[in-house]
C-alpha cells in the first residue's frame, strides 16, 4: 500500500520521487518503467505517529515482496539521505506571509498569512489566515481563518472559522464555525456551528448546531440542534432537536423533538415528539 512518502529507486541508485503523489504506480508510469520490472524497487519513507516535521521520526521501508538481487545497504543509505534532504526542504519552520505553489509541511505553531495554489501535506498546529486555492492533505490541528476555495482532504481536528467555498472530503473531528457555501463530502464527527448554505453529502455523526439553509443529503447519525431552513434529503437515524422550516424528504428512523413548521414528506419509522405546525406527508 502506497504511503506518504513513496518513491522509486532504480538499479543505478537514482531516485524517482515526487511529493505530489503517494502512488508508486503513478511514478512508474510517469518514468516509463512498466517494462523494466527488475530494474527498480518501490520504497517508502513514512513519519512515525504522523510527525511530518520531525525528520528523525521517519522510517524507511523497501516495499517489495522480495529484496531485488541488486539491492545493497549502500543504496538504502544513499536513498534515505536523499529523501531526508528533499523532505527537509519542504518543511516550513517559521512564519511566512505567503506560500506560492509547491508542496509543504508546516511545522508546529507557525503562522502563514496566505496560501496560493500550493499543496500542504501536513498543516500541524499552524495558523493559516487565508487558504485561498490551496490543497490541504492533512489539516492536523491547524487553525484556518478563511478556507477560501481550498480543497481539504482530511480536516483532522482542525478549527475552520470560515469554510467559505472550500471542498472538504472528510471533516473528521474538525470544528467548523461557519460552513459558508462549502461542500463537505463526509462530516465525520465534526462540530459545525453554522452550516449556512453548505452542501453536506454525508453528515456522519457530526453535530450541527444551526443548519441554516444547507443541503444535507444524508443526515445519517448526525445531531442537528436547529434545522433552520435546511433541505434534508434523507434523515436516516439523525437526531433533530428543532426542525424549524426545514424540508425533510425522508425522515426514515430519525428522532425529531420539535417539528415546528417543517415539511416532512415521508416519516416512515421516524419518532416525532412534537409535530408543531409541521406538514407531514405519508
Amino acid at each position: 500500500m502506497c504511503k506518504t512518502f513513496s518513491a522509486i529507486v532504480l538499479k543505478s541508485g537514482d531516485l524517482i520521487f515526487d511529493p505530489a503523489t503517494d502512488s508508486h504506480e503513478d511514478l512508474i508510469e510517469s518514468a516509463n518503467l512498466s517494462d523494466l520490472r527488475c530494474e527498480f524497487a518501490r520504497v517508502e519513507f513514512v513519519p512515525k505517529d504522523g510527525k511530518f516535521d520531525d525528520l528523525n521520526s521517519y522510517i524507511f521501508k523497501l516495499d517489495e515482496f522480495r529484496t531485488p538481487d541488486w539491492w545493497t545497504e549502500d543504496i538504502e543509505k544513499r536513498t534515505v539521505v536523499i529523501m531526508r534532504s528533499r523532505i527537509d526542504r519542504m518543511i516550513v519552520r517559521e512564519d511566512k506571509r505567503i506560500l506560492i505553489g509547491g508542496n509543504w509541511i508546516l511545522s508546529e505553531n507557525i503562522n502563514i498569512e496566505k496560501l496560493v495554489n500550493c499543496r500542504i501535506i501536513y498543516a500541524g498546529s499552524a495558523t493559516i489566515q487565508y487558504a485561498q486555492s490551496a490543497t490541504i492533505q492533512n489539516a492536523g490541528s491547524a487553525r484556518i481563518h478563511n478556507a477560501g476555495s481550498a480543497r481539504i482532504q482530511d480536516a483532522g481536528c482542525a478549527t475552520i472559522e470560515d469554510a467559505r467555498s472550500a471542498t472538504i472530503r472528510d471533516a473528521r473531528s474538525a470544528r467548523i464555525q461557519d460552513a459558508g457555501s462549502a461542500t463537505i463530502q463526509y462530516a465525520g464527527s465534526a462540530l459545525i456551528r453554522y452550516a449556512r448554505c453548505a452542501t453536506i453529502q454525508d453528515a456522519g455523526c457530526a453535530t450541527i448546531e444551526d443548519a441554516g439553509s444547507a443541503l444535507i443529503r444524508y443526515a445519517r447519525s448526525a445531531r442537528i440542534q436547529d434545522a433552520g431552513c435546511a433541505t434534508i434529503q434523507y434523515a436516516q437515524s439523525a437526531m433533530i432537536q428543532y426542525a424549524g422550516f426545514a424540508m425533510i424528504e425522508y425522515a426514515e428512523s430519525a428522532t425529531i423533538h420539535n417539528a415546528q413548521s417543517a415539511m416532512i414528506r415521508y416519516a416512515r419509522f421516524a419518532t416525532i415528539e412534537d409535530a408543531g405546525y409541521a406538514t407531514i406527508l405519508t
